[in-house]
Parts: C-alpha cells; structure tokens; sequence
C-alpha cells in the first residue's frame, strides 16, 4: 500500500509542477508559489479536520514546520537557479538530489531494504534525472554557483521528505498544516521584503491574472494532496523506498505535457520513463 501510495504522491506533484509551470508561462514564478501556497494551506486545514488525530505532539507540529522550512528554501533556491542557469542542468540535479538525501537518510536510520528494491532504487536515480532533464546534461557549461544553487535546493527537498517522515502515525494530517504554515509564512517574508523579491521575480509582481487563478489554485490543490498522500506512505514503508518513488515526480510532468501540449519526449526522457517504470516495478514486487 505504501508504494502505492508513494506512486499516487508522485503523480499529484508532478501534475502540481504542470500546472505551477503553466501558470509561470504568463505570471511571475514566486506569485504562482505564493498564491498556491495559501490556497493549499486553506484547503489542508479542511482535510486535518476531517481525517482527525489520535494525538497531536509538539514534536509533530516541529517535524511539519521544518518540512515546510526546507520546502520553501528549495523553491527559492530552485526558482532562482532556474533564472540564472539552464533548466536541461538545474531541473536534473535538483530532482536527483532531492532523492538521493532521503534514501541517505533511512539507510542511516538503518533501513535495509531488500536486494529487488536497491536495485530499483539504483534504477529510479538515473530515471528521475533523465526525466527531469529538457536537454543535454552539460555540468560543465554551468557557472559553479548555480551548481551549488541547484544541489541545494534539492537537498532541501530531500530534508522535506526526511523531516515530514519523521511524524507520528498518531498526528493525522496536521503535520501537512505546519508546513504549509511555514511555508506561507516564509514566503510572505520573502513577498514583503522588495530586495528578496525582486531576486526571485526580477520584476517585482505579485500580480496574477484572473485567467491563471484556476491553474494556480490546481496547483496548491495538487501539492497538498501529494503531501498529505507522501504522509501516509511514510506510515506505510521505508523512506528510502517511499521517498524514491514519490521523487519520480518529473516523469508526471513530462507525461502531462506531451499528452495536454504536445509536446515532444526527448530520447533521454523517454529513457527515464521507462527506468521509472521498472524500478517501480522492482519496488513493489520487493513488498
């Protein structure tokens, strides 16, 4: 159930990502965030509320707040690599890492998965970069900065998935409420700040056209679901693997975008779906 969980998780980022990279066609990059955000705080209270809690510690709501911390860096960080750097490098090395720091972490914990899922872990690896990758892969033609930009809004990624894993079964969905809290939060800092602004959305705006509302709200709807599914897969298996699969993400967003604009899937892509889809399949035949 966990995998299945963790698949599902995927599919609502990657489909969240589509419809964020929709909007950000027509209005800035961090108004899209913004605005998506609130929209999934509001609609994740509605969900807490329903699904309910057994018990809610301080630790929880920590756990929750510091996914959020590190989501919103990454976004950040992503969103200004992106400006500065090539997506065909960014996209990749964001994705990868934001796999590898979770899979680090629960072999740390002392997780041992089975001898199928490592190899389907090894597999997914490569899959997630390929599927994340618009272009050809040259690390050397980045200037060293936005490398380091780009590794580290993964890594913030992959800090997400380890700190949200780390709540209590017991907590239902309000773990998803803290980070959306901090998250809103954060960025609202960064919305106030002219000078933070101004370096993430060189022009300023937080404007938004009344057309591109529908697909921003989709957006926050989508990452909630995906944080609120990623939750409960976490309850259901080892990061390690959960995280993996729900860091597939890029190849929901690749699908989207050839089957609704048509567009093309590069050789390299369509390499990474078809990896994707073996290491899923060795994940879950491992059980």
């Amino acid at each position: 159930m966990g995998i299945l969980l963790a698949v599902l998780s995927a599919v609502l980022y990657g489909s969240g990502d589509f419809l964020g990279g929709l909007s950000s066609r027509r209005e800035s990059a961090l108004a899209v965030t913004w605005y998506s955000q609130m929209a999934g705080l509001g609609s994740i209270v509605v969900v807490a509320v329903v699904v309910g809690a057994d018990r809610v510690t301080s630790a929880d709501w920590g756990w929750g707040a510091m996914g959020g911390l590190a989501g919103a860096a990454g976004l950040l960080l992503l969103y200004g690599a992106l400006a500065k750097g090539p997506m065909a490098v960014v996209a990749p090395v964001t994705a990868l890492l934001s796999a590898v720091v979770p899979a680090i972490a629960g072999f740390v914990q002392g997780e041992r998965p089975s001898a199928y899922a490592v190899v389907g872990v090894l597999l997914a690896l490569p899959a997630i970069g390929l599927a994340a990758s618009a272009g050809d892969l040259d690390l050397g033609s980045v200037h060293a900065r936005i490398l380091a930009e780009s590794i580290v809004a993964g890594s913030m990624f992959g800090l997400f998935f380890v700190f949200f894993a780390q709540a209590g079964d017991e907590a239902g969905m309000w773990p998803t409420v803290a980070a959306k809290v901090a998250s809103v939060t954060a960025l609202s800092l960064v919305v106030a700040v002219p000078s933070l602004r101004q370096n993430v959305s060189p022009d300023g705006s937080m404007r938004v056209a009344r057309a591109s509302l529908p697909l921003i709200v989709g957006a926050g709807l989508f990452d909630v679901g995906a944080n609120a599914l990623y939750l409960a897969a976490t309850r259901e298996g080892l990061l390690a693997l959960i995280s993996v699969i729900t860091a597939m993400y890029p190849a929901a967003t690749v699908l989207l975008a050839a089957t609704v604009l048509r567009e093309p899937i590069r050789r390299p892509q369509m390499i990474g779906l078809v990896l994707a889809a073996i290491a899923i399949g060795l994940v879950a035949a491992a059980g």
